[in-house]
């Protein structure tokens, strides 16, 4: 990162930086958002393929209930291989394969002829039908007679002593091979059973996680039969509108669909498949607090990942400017004179040897100016030392601006300073020498309500050959150059004077 911000401003690399950090952070949540994608789909696959399955299994075990309700009714009343006084027992036996609850066979006439369960039958039936033995009075079975229905699978609720006792009744007609009806049977399968089911598919491997659900709801009464994990069945209610809303959603082609459950109000992924020719709905649904439990912790630490790597890098960017900083004001010290900003000794004897050999190797004259201030003391003494440094400080930021950029000045110490030209005359170092005086002479330094003046005594040499191409040309030229500006203090100051 150092060498891409190396040459640009403070203001731009904080630019960079901060498209960096969110060019960062846009990668990382498009991988957030692709993960999630990627989770939502093997969810909805996974759904799909689990209520699929569910549904066969379903339909193949009211495809079992349908083979015994046969077995049982062909033996007591087409084939006579059990007799009705024998039926308890045959039926008792016949409700151990857990296909059935209940059986009642009864004849053409709607009377009992034989009936078991597994729980008390007035738990589900109606006094009335219990004393008589009969279903002559039910008007849903002389309908199925009337009508010459061979079977029915319909939602049941109980009309007995337990009103919370639902499910679902198959009902299968009996005909000899004519064709004449010779009674019926039905088989009760309640919603406790239908759970039981659904828990031992459960253990299968069919685990819908914590908050998953999976139930069966009757689509005309509106009402849940069965459901197996969060949320328990309520009993048999009233037509329930946000059942009504949600079975809306049942068909054939097993689509992933997004709702909030009214049973339990918990945001699911659900899939609503039509069974029992579409009277029912197989409705299962995975939690998606329980779908996108790990990628939300991801989630979160992606976003504690993008804040730490973000503020590490702005606080390391600022390091480095700090740092930068701080190396150019220590280069700034070892190279400049810190009162006036202009060069140093040291620095201008680096300069002016590279200076002298350039100059040397390309035959161009290079000359030297040196001045200092007439009468410095006395403003020290008359406004103290502050005084005094305000007025170097002045011909720090005058002295700049009068010679040109490819030229050197330098403060040699207290008032003496030092400028080198390259490529420069006696004649043209001694228009700027001469160009420098009169500037320092009109300049007005402003200090604690004072006025202050100052002019300068100035001395230019200009090197020789033999100078230039010595490594001590330069003290030799400077020793001219003192003595130049020493003519200058003789013959009155606040003059420029040309050594010979």
């Amino acid at each position: 990162m150092n060498s891409l911000l190396t040459g640009l401003s403070f203001t731009a690399q904080r630019a960079l930086l901060l498209v960096l950090i969110l060019a960062q952070a846009g990668f990382l949540i498009g991988h957030l958002m692709y993960q999630r994608a990627y989770i939502e789909g093997n969810a909805s696959r996974i759904l799909r393929n689990t209520t699929l399955l569910e549904k066969e299994h379903f339909e193949t075990t009211l495809v079992a209930m349908r083979y015994q309700l046969r077995v049982i009714g062909n033996a007591i009343l087409l084939n006579h291989t059990v007799a009705p006084d024998n039926a308890s027992p045959f039926l008792a036996n016949e409700l151990k394969r857990k296909w059935l609850n209940a059986a009642i066979v009864f004849d053409e006439k709607g009377d009992f002829v034989a009936s078991q369960s597994i729980f008390p039958l007035h738990l589900a039936l109606n006094e009335t039908t219990l004393r008589t033995g009969s279903f002559r009075e039910q008007a849903l079975f002389n309908d199925f007679r009337q009508h010459d229905i061979n079977e029915s699978l319909f939602y049941w609720r109980s009309n007995g002593t337990d009103p919370n006792l639902v499910g679902f009744v198959m009902y299968r007609a009996i005909r000899d091979p004519h064709g004449k009806y010779l009674g019926g049977i039905v088989g009760f399968f309640n919603s406790s059973s239908m759970e039981g089911m659904f828990r031992g598919m459960e253990k299968e491997g069919f685990d819908l996680g914590p908050h998953g659900a999976m139930a069966v709801f009757d689509r005309g009464n509106a009402i849940q039969l069965a459901r197996m994990g969060m949320g328990k069945l309520a009993g048999p209610r009233a037509h329930d509108p946000g059942l009504a809303r949600l079975m809306n959603y049942a068909d054939d082609s097993a689509q992933v669909h997004h709702y909030v459950s009214p049973i339990d109000g918990v945001p699911r992924m659900g899939v609503f498949l039509n069974i029992n020719d579409g009277k029912w709905v197989l409705a299962t649904g995975l939690a998606k607090q329980d779908v996108f439990h790990g990628w939300k912790s991801q989630a979160i630490w992606t976003a504690i990942a993008i804040i730490v790597i973000a503020v590490s890098q702005w606080l390391l960017l600022h390091y480095m400017h700090a740092n930068a900083l701080q190396r150019e004001r220590f280069a700034q010290e070892a190279r400049y004179d810190p009162l006036t900003g202009l060069a140093n000794r040291r620095y201008f004897d680096d300069w002016t040897g590279k200076a002298c050999r350039l100059a040397y190797r390309r035959q161009k004259p290079l000359c030297v100016i040196a001045f200092d201030l007439d009468h410095f003391k006395i403003i020290n003494d008359k406004y103290g030392h502050d005084g005094g440094d305000a007025v170097l400080k002045a011909i720090g930021q005058i002295l700049p601006e009068l010679i040109r950029s490819e030229d050197i000045a330098a403060r040699f110490g207290g008032e003496e300073f030092v400028i080198a030209m390259v490529d420069t005359n006696a004649e043209c170092a001694l228009e700027t020498a001469e160009r420098i005086r009169i500037a320092f002479e009109t300049c007005h330094v402003e200090f604690n309500g004072h006025i202050i003046s100052f002019r300068s005594s100035f001395g230019v040499a200009q090197m020789t050959d033999d100078e230039l191409q010595s490594s001590e040309g330069m003290k030799s030229v400077l020793v001219r150059a003192d003595q130049a500006l020493y003519q200058s203090k003789l013959a009155g100051r606040n003059r420029v004077s040309l050594a010979s």
